[in-house]
């Protein structure tokens, strides 16, 4: 027995068909459903005129990611898939992965959960992302640390309510705080990481004081910048004045 439900969205096959007083049973068949390329054995179909075609919840576990949508990725996801009683509902949950263009050199981690509540009648479901946190590496440079991350399934973006830049600089690290950085199919973007050090020795002859940096984001091609006040030291030939700047 095969059937393609809801216009080929849910597949099914089953042998070894049983029939009694207006029902046909199976112990075990395949489904497959479509639109996020899920394969799974299910038992005890059960089909009739008067109840439809029903079988017993089926619990998948998949050996690989699963896009939900333009950037959301369900990695090591695991899928359930419900019959008629539960209105032929499915589930999918997995820990959260990004697929977004970066910047070059660049690297992105990503933590969290992902949940999808779906409906194989029909292509719509939800996704929901907790616990989420983002980790971006760029040069071995700088870093971006974000927490509470938030998806908007509507526009496709994934934005963090707290982002920690770090800026490597010689040899100390730079911290700024960024509010609005967003990921979406386009890239990571932020408006301006603005980093500022007191002073700096670039070893014995050169010193700089007042320095500011800035990092910028995807819609300003990653453009940084840093200026500061240069000092440049030297031993004077007067004994009177040994060094001057």
């Amino acid at each position: 027995m095969s059937a393609q439900l809801f216009g080929n969205k849910l597949t099914l096959s089953a042998t070894d068909i049983d029939y009694s007083k207006g029902l046909f049973t199976a112990k075990q068949g395949t489904l497959f459903l479509q639109q996020f390329g899920v394969e799974g054995k299910a038992s005890a179909f059960r089909f009739s005129k008067k109840t439809g075609l029903d079988w017993d919840d089926i619990s998948v576990t998949v050996n690989h990611n699963i896009a939900a949508g333009d950037i959301i990725k369900l990695d090591s996801p695991k899928v359930k898939i419900m019959g008629k009683a539960k209105n032929y509902a499915y589930e999918l949950d997995g820990t959260l992965g990004l697929n977004v263009p970066l910047p070059k050199n660049a690297t992105l981690g990503a933590s969290g959960d992902v949940h999808v509540d779906g409906n194989s009648k029909d292509n719509s479901y939800s996704v929901n992302v907790t616990n989420g946190g983002l980790d971006l590496k760029i040069n071995d440079l700088v870093e971006a640390r974000s927490t509470g991350i938030n998806f908007n399934q509507e526009t496709q973006t994934l934005s963090a309510a707290s982002t920690t830049m770090l800026l490597s600089l010689y040899d100390k690290q730079l911290s700024a705080n960024v509010s609005d950085l967003e990921a979406s199919k386009t890239g990571i973007d932020w408006s301006l990481a603005k980093f500022t050090l007191s002073d700096l020795a670039l070893g014995d002859l050169i010193h700089v004081s007042g320095i500011e940096a800035g990092l910028k984001g995807k819609k300003d091609n990653y453009d940084a910048y840093a200026k500061g006040i240069f000092c440049l030291l030297y031993t004077s030939p007067s004994p009177r004045d040994k060094r001057q700047s």
